[in-house]
């Protein structure tokens, strides 16, 4: 893949089903425009970094993952609760165990990738809400239920990313290993 990345980008766990399609579900109560995306948890390109500077060439981002991606091993997690990030308009699933979110993303920032720079510290994160106004004392959204069971994370993927219009490409999953 000779061609640079036309828009920024980010590396993202990917939730599987079924517990994807409960994240679809309350992004689509809340905010049907993130229902477009991937169910994910940002690793590079969201908080701890910005995106993924477009312009880069797309092989030497997949081989600077490749050269880390054995140390990448695949794990489980649980949601422990929604919350919203301060000042802001994001609500988001927050994972109990984050110590694997956080050694992935240092891993990855260690890379040659370029990225943004952004004033926030990394924080795992699914985003459910996030592109309109929903008032802040509504609290309806931060007593959703959400499913306790353990979510096992065993892929890894670089999408490019570019709104508007709607482009969303998936340009390389990489499978972990246990």
């Amino acid at each position: 893949m000779d061609r640079c990345l036309k828009n920024d980008a980010y590396l993202v766990l990917l939730i599987p089903e079924p517990f994807s399609d409960q994240i679809y579900n309350l992004r689509m109560k809340y905010d049907p425009f993130l229902a477009k995306l991937p169910a994910e948890i940002t690793v590079l390109g969201s908080s701890g970094t910005g995106q993924i500077k477009s312009g880069q060439n797309i092989q030497k981002i997949i081989e600077a993952v490749d050269d880390k991606i054995t140390k990448i091993k695949a794990f489980e997690f649980n949601f422990k609760k929604m919350s919203k990030f301060p000042g802001s308009k994001i609500f988001y699933l927050e994972p109990e165990q984050r110590d694997s979110f956080d050694n992935i993303h240092t891993l990855l920032k260690s890379t040659s990738i370029e990225v943004k720079p952004i004033p926030y510290p990394y924080n795992p994160h699914c985003s459910i809400h996030s592109t309109s106004d929903l008032d802040s004392e509504n609290k309806e959204i931060l007593i959703e239920m959400i499913c306790k069971d353990k979510i096992k994370i065993d892929k890894l993927a670089l999408i490019e990313f570019d709104f508007p219009p709607f482009e969303l490409n998936i340009l390389k999953v990489w499978e972990l290993t246990c």
